[in-house]
């Protein structure tokens, strides 16, 4: 979000993630700093038609290198939790088949990896 002041992603108040819901123009850095916040927002509010709810759950689905080059910044213990949030997400939300097959897609070609 542009009018972002905070140095800890958890003071990021909803309100500034519905109101710049561009996750995919995320660098590297800007994806590690608000998607802990924007994974729990999920969690919190599910709506499969919000952008915030879309960019999340592509920015988790890695296509090509640019994805891959986007998780750069992330450890391998952050990268752990992202495939556990991956994992767990179906059996805590109620998600749409689109997305649900997302996060399946997700998991095979990228974060499944990281769950050992």
């Amino acid at each position: 979000p542009y009018s972002e002041v905070t140095d800890d992603w958890r003071d990021i108040p909803d309100s500034a993630l519905e109101s710049d819901p561009c996750v995919a123009h995320y660098d590297a850095k800007g994806l590690r700093y608000y998607l802990p916040r924007l994974m729990l927002s999920v969690l919190d509010n599910y709506d499969n038609t919000s952008m915030r709810v879309i960019g999340t759950l592509q920015a988790l689905y890695p296509k090509k290198d640019y994805h891959i080059e986007r998780y750069s910044e992330l450890n391998n213990e952050q990268k752990r939790a992202i495939a556990e949030f991956i994992e767990s997400l179906p059996k805590l939300v109620d998600l749409d088949r689109e997305d649900q097959v997302t996060m399946e897609r997700a998991m095979e070609k990228y974060w499944q990896d990281f769950l050992t």
